[in-house]
């Protein structure tokens, strides 16, 4: 069985997942959605990273509200006649919308979920990759036991 906190992990990555251009996203990184992967090399783009951080508790009314921190990291090659600034809106755009449409099993997890912000890395001389990273603040309760909501 896995804890709360892993399951809205795995939940938010499933979201993730369906960032897609058939699903009216800007890019494919669904199809390569990953946890905790440090680098990707130019052929293994568009991808995204997520990475779960360090998390806080405060006790209320018998259950622990978790405040947990996660950064989701967006790779993309250079477009051609694209400006780069421009493709990285689209990145945190995408990010933004996939987080914020109503998923029952991620939001019923969940008490709430913040964009803290949202950081354009625009590629280093000689590299194609654009990214984005976002940080989140998420929010769920649960009972002494991390396993119990």
């Amino acid at each position: 069985m896995d804890s709360i906190r892993e399951q809205v992990i795995k939940q938010l990555l499933l979201k993730l997942q369906t960032i897609t251009i058939a699903n009216g996203y800007h890019f494919d990184y669904g199809d390569n959605a990953n946890r905790s992967i440090l680098r990707y090399d130019e052929e293994e783009v568009p991808a995204i990273t997520l990475w779960s951080g360090s998390e806080s508790t405060e006790e209320a009314y018998g259950y622990l509200t978790r405040t947990m921190n996660c950064e989701i990291d967006v790779f993309v090659l250079q477009q051609w006649n694209v400006i780069d600034d421009v493709i990285v809106n689209q990145i945190i755009a995408d990010i933004q919308l996939c987080i914020s449409i109503n998923t029952p099993s991620f939001n019923d997890l969940i008490t709430n979920i913040l964009e803290l912000n949202s950081d354009p890395i625009l590629p280093e001389n000689g590299s194609k990759l654009i990214a984005a990273k976002l940080s989140y603040s998420i929010n769920y309760q649960t009972k002494n036991n991390p396993y119990k909501q």
